[in-house]
């Protein structure tokens, strides 16, 4: 799935403001209300006379054809063309007074008009309502002249329906011209405010249009190091990438694509103008990388040994873990337990700061035996461990490279130290399930070499 949704396709962030969204809600429950309530009064004339609502000396007819359009009326209210949805149901509800009074009055008329006069009064601006008072005026005056006109009758409601169509059509194009301005001049005015808003922080801004850039200030086109008017008409999703559609209103991360190809870790944010139906909106983006580089480092330090760069035992333990939970159908999984012979008597002869130096050069040695891919890490003390995939063969060759890497002279000032390595090899630790356990067979075979090179530890404490 596209992650520019939110961004490319036009009418994505179309929804409704709030007062909009009131104003429809008012609507649909003005109609849920009336439909019933015209249904019932439409039919007492002629059921209290016990006459069929079909009868035609009684407006139920008329009436009930009013309702049927105000259910498409109801439908059409749900949509974005709600405004249009109220006027045609106000413009009906006159012409059905019209109609109804033509006939002879009854029930309908004093709903109708009690209708039309609280809808207007609750739903539409000042202007709109001036225009509906002027109907329901000229309907009442109308309608005792149309009623004398015998051939008036079967022409009056096309009639009244065209006439209703033509009003509709000139007040919701006036009305529709008008939206689109005030919405221009908020989203004008929304966009200067959120620019003026950030201009002074690190927040670079560009306004978009369709998904792509209508204009940028200079801190937006230096952070892509691009000149502002080069960056116009780019698509964003050709200089962002990002991980996860953001939800309204969040701060994501992303990555950011510079003129020279480069990344640059940054912080998005996408305002969107739910007035627009372009996908238009504002986004701003923040240079993160000083922040990304400290959380590498807390990570670093979160997995490393602080005295010789090495994983320390935490991220050994996740890392067999994972191995043993994902294993590999093909290659072998080798640990190597490593630990220094007569560490100790160089701690203890001159003093930690030289064990701490010969330890930091173990490292170092280690890192020069093994693969990239390899993974060394310090146990703890003076023990070491090497996990690597990898065949028999070479696990064998490691091994042997360690030894002769350890077994070289360490320095330190004027003094040099011999040491030696006693090294326990699991050449495959698949199938084992607790990384717990795979150090433990790990260390007791480690002994058991000790053990065979110098005899006399057999009785010393592991």
């Amino acid at each position: 799935m596209n992650k520019f949704t939110f961004l490319m396709q036009p009418g994505a962030n179309n929804a409704l403001p709030e007062t909009e969204a009131t104003r429809a809600r008012l609507l649909r429950t003005v109609l849920t209300i009336c439909l019933p309530a015209g249904i019932l009064l439409a039919l007492i004339p002629p059921l209290t006379e016990r006459a069929s609502p079909l009868d035609p000396r009684y407006s139920s007819q008329i009436v009930l054809y009013s309702l049927a359009l105000w259910a498409a009326i109801y439908v059409l209210s749900f949509t974005k063309y709600y405004y249009q949805a109220a006027w045609l149901s106000t413009l009906t509800a006159i012409g059905t007074i019209i109609m109804t009074t033509s006939r002879g009055k009854d029930f309908t008329d004093y709903f109708y008009l009690l209708f039309v006069l609280v809808f207007a009064a609750l739903f539409f601006k000042q202007r709109d309502k001036f225009i509906i008072l002027l109907l329901i005026i000229l309907s009442i005056f109308v309608s005792p002249l149309l009623a004398q006109l015998e051939s008036w009758k079967d022409l009056l409601y096309p009639a009244l329906t065209v006439i209703m169509g033509i009003l509709l059509f000139l007040v919701a194009e006036e009305h529709q011209r008008e939206v689109e301005r005030h919405w221009m001049d908020e989203a004008v005015l929304y966009g200067l405010r959120f620019r003026k808003l950030l201009q002074d922080s690190q927040w670079g801004t560009a306004t978009l249009k369709n998904g792509a850039i209508t204009e940028c200030d200079a801190q937006f086109a230096r952070l892509l190091g691009y000149p502002p008017g080069q960056l116009r008409g780019m698509p964003i999703q050709s200089l962002l990438t990002i991980s996860a559609q953001p939800a309204e209103a969040e701060i994501i991360e992303a990555e950011a694509k510079i003129k020279d190809g480069s990344p640059l870790p940054v912080e998005l944010l996408f305002t969107p103008n739910y007035h627009a139906n372009d996908g238009a909106g504002v986004i701003a983006i923040r240079d993160i990388t000083p922040r990304k580089q400290q959380e590498e480092s807390l990570r670093q330090q979160a997995y490393r040994d602080p005295l010789t760069g090495l994983y320390n035992r935490s991220y050994l333990m996740t890392y067999l873990q994972m191995q043993l939970t994902y294993p590999s159908p093909v290659q072998q999984v080798a640990v190597l337990f490593i630990d220094l012979d007569n560490f100790k008597q160089v701690n203890d002869q001159y003093g930690h700061h030289v064990g701490d130096h010969v330890l930091a050069e173990v490292a170092q040695r280690l890192r020069s035996v093994v693969r990239d891919e390899d993974v060394v890490a310090r146990y703890g003390g003076d023990e070491f461990v090497i996990v690597c995939k990898c065949a028999p063969e070479i696990t064998n060759t490691i091994v042997q490279r360690t030894h002769q890497a350890l077994e070289q002279l360490f320095r330190y000032g004027d003094r040099e130290f011999k040491l030696s390595a006693s090294i326990g090899v699991l050449p495959d630790v698949r199938r084992y399930t607790d990384p717990n356990k795979v150090l433990q067979d790990a260390d007791a075979m480690m002994y058991q070499q000790k053990f065979l090179r110098f005899p006399d530890k057999k009785n010393e404490q592991q």
